[in-house]
Order: C-alpha cells, then structure tokens, then sequence
C-alpha cells in the first residue's frame, strides 16, 4: 500500500512540473509588427503579448529612405496592439520598426519591410 501510495504520489508531483513548465513555455514575451498596404494608404500594426498584467511600452517607427516618417509611442498591460494609417507611394518601401519593453524585458528590436505596389 504505501509503495503505491508513493509511486502515485512522484506520478502526480511529475505531472504537475511538466504542466508548469509547459504553460510557462506558451507565455514567452513576443512582439510582432507587420504593414498593409491599400490603394495610396499604409497600416501599421504592432501586437504586443506578455502575462496578463505584465507592463508593456511599444516604440512604433516608420522609415523610408533612411528618414524616420513617424514615430509612436504606446502603453499597456498584458497585450497592446498599435494600430496606425499613414499616406504612402507606389514603388516606395517602408519599414516598420517596433521597441518593446514587457515587464522591464526589452525584446529584441523587430522590424518588416514592404514596398507599396
């Protein structure tokens, strides 16, 4: 009786270390930007994820030839999505570039280019 007591006893703590571990693998801090295009007029979109809770700052940056178009700053918790529309040309390309901060942890500095068609 009480090796099977033991036995389901490590089963059970085993399980619920892989579940932890498991659900703290889901919840990795990301950011990801992107940029669409239609007709004469680009949007601009930045998620942001981190836990529940967790503070988040987003730093949004437009460029084009080497110039900063824009810039955007935004705040929040758990999961902030920067939404921005800006006038753009055929044939130009544009890159969106996002700083993020979550929870003190900056994330590694994100960037996409497009060329308007």
């Amino acid at each position: 009786m009480t090796k099977r007591f033991l036995s389901l006893s490590l089963a059970l703590i085993l399980a619920v270390g892989l579940a932890v571990q498991a659900s703290a693998a889901m919840r990795a801090p990301s950011a990801t930007p992107s940029i669409s295009f239609s007709g004469s007029t680009a949007t601009c979109t930045v998620i942001a994820r981190g836990d529940p809770g967790d503070s988040i700052t987003i730093t949004a940056k437009v460029m084009n030839r080497g110039r900063c178009l824009y810039t955007w700053p935004m705040s929040g918790t758990g999961r902030v999505v920067l939404t921005k529309t800006i006038p753009v040309s055929s044939g130009q390309t544009y890159t969106l570039t996002a700083d993020v901060t979550i929870d003190g942890e900056k994330i590694p500095t994100m960037s996409v280019s497009k060329t308007c068609p």
